[in-house]
């Protein structure tokens, strides 16, 4: 088995791109801060009227709507509840 570190790694390829976190739940928000304090160019993608939008601007991210935010990024991290992801993808992505 080989183990990778920190060192290891790069942000090279990444680091000019931008991210849009699909979901704030415990995987998006780990997620989306561990992206924003690494550097990287990250929004938050919720819907509107999501109970997360004040806890995720309250983070520090920015926050789009799902379809804005599809435009906006280069990459996708689809972080929703399984029963929510196929018609958000299908609308928005």
């Amino acid at each position: 088995m080989k183990l990778f570190y920190e060192k290891d790694g790069s942000l090279k390829f990444i680091k000019e791109k931008k991210v849009a976190v699909f979901g704030y739940g415990n995987q998006g928000r780990a997620h989306a801060c561990n992206l924003k304090d690494s550097g990287i160019s990250v929004v938050v993608a919720l819907r509107k009227n999501s109970k997360s939008w004040k806890k995720a601007t309250g983070d520090g991210h920015n926050v789009m709507e799902f379809q804005e935010a599809s435009k906006w990024a280069n990459f996708i991290m689809i972080l929703l509840p399984d029963q929510v992801q196929k018609k958000v993808y299908q609308e928005s992505i």
